[in-house]
Formats: structure tokens, C-alpha cells, sequence
């Protein structure tokens, strides 16, 4: 009887590990199926990761650019300023005189289509429209500067460009014999 009773017992002793111990093929099936989701999910945020690197390059560049311009603007209108108030009262003049040597445009005044090649060397575009105007706030003391920037060739320029504002202040005395 003790020999039939130990096979028995070894049988249900297999029965009971083999439950607990083992995964059934639909839990397999659903934790591969997790799995697969976590990685397609991962995998869709790298385009956008990129886009979004690329956008912060093109947002690094166009405000490069403007500090490039408006320095250079700032710069002559400040060499301007230390010759006489006859040229900077002068509105066309002025505006030959600030934008001169200002590089890599090669016609400030020219509202670009095309754009201009941003980082120099690069195959980046940069389109761009200046206005140099007297303020209306003040006497012909002040200039406002404004560019506006649209990286790329393609596009909406006018709803999708950044704006950069500068002023432009005469800082010499005027006297009766300059006017």
C-alpha cells in the first residue's frame, strides 16, 4: 500500500508546482503586448524630439542674426552720431551711412525672398524685412529699429517671423549751426 500511496503523492506535489510556478500563454501574450506598446510609444516621441531640436537651432539662429544686424546698426549709428547731426537728421542718408559694412546682407533695405545664407557657410536661409524709421514719440533724436526673422525659404512670413525691436538715440548736442 506505501508504494501505491508515494506515486500519488508525487503526483499531486508536480499538479501543484506546475500551477503556481508556470504563466499561462495569455498572460505571455499581454505582458509581450505591454511591452510593445512602451517601446512604439518611445519610438513616436523621437520625431518630435527632433522637430523640436531642430526648431530650437532655427529659434538660436534667428537671434544671432539679429544681434549680428542690430550690432552692427547700433555700432554705425554710434560712428554717425560722432560726426554731426546733419547726417542723422537726414533720413535717407542716415540710413546708408548706419547700414554700411553690415555684413552678411548684402542690401539692408532689400525685403528679402530668398533670404541669406545664416550661419555664413551653412546651407540655412534666413529671410528678414528692416525698417529704420524716426520714432513718432520723440523729435528726430530716436530711431526705432525693427527686423523681422523668418528662418527657411517656405512659408508664411508674416504670421510665422520673430521681431526685434531696437532704438537708435542721437547722443550729440545739437546746436543752431548744425540744423
Amino acid at each position: 500500500m506505501q508504494q501505491r500511496d508515494k506515486p500519488k503523492a508525487t503526483q499531486e506535489r508536480l499538479c501543484h508546482t506546475r500551477g503556481v510556478g508556470a504563466f499561462t500563454l495569455i498572460e505571455v501574450n499581454l505582458a509581450i503586448l505591454l511591452v510593445a506598446t512602451g517601446i512604439l510609444t518611445l519610438l513616436a516621441l523621437f520625431p518630435l524630439g527632433l522637430r523640436q531640436g531642430e526648431l530650437a537651432i532655427m529659434d538660436t539662429h534667428e537671434a544671432m542674426f539679429a544681434t549680428h544686424v542690430l550690432s552692427g546698426l547700433e555700432g554705425n549709428a554710434l560712428s554717425v552720431d560722432m560726426m554731426n547731426w546733419s547726417i542723422w537728421s537726414d533720413h535717407d542718408r542716415f540710413r546708408v551711412e548706419v547700414s554700411r559694412g553690415v555684413s552678411p546682407v548684402q542690401n539692408l533695405w532689400d525685403n528679402t525672398v530668398d533670404g541669406v545664407e545664416w550661419p555664413l557657410n551653412s546651407d540655412r536661409r534666413i529671410r528678414y524685412r528692416l525698417e529704420v524709421n524716426p520714432d513718432p514719440s520723440s523729435d528726430d533724436r530716436v530711431w526705432t529699429v525693427t527686423l523681422q526673422i523668418k528662418s527657411g525659404v517656405y512659408g508664411s512670413f508674416d504670421n510665422e517671423s520673430r521681431f526685434y525691436v531696437t532704438k537708435l538715440v542721437y547722443l550729440g548736442d545739437v546746436t543752431w549751426s548744425d540744423i
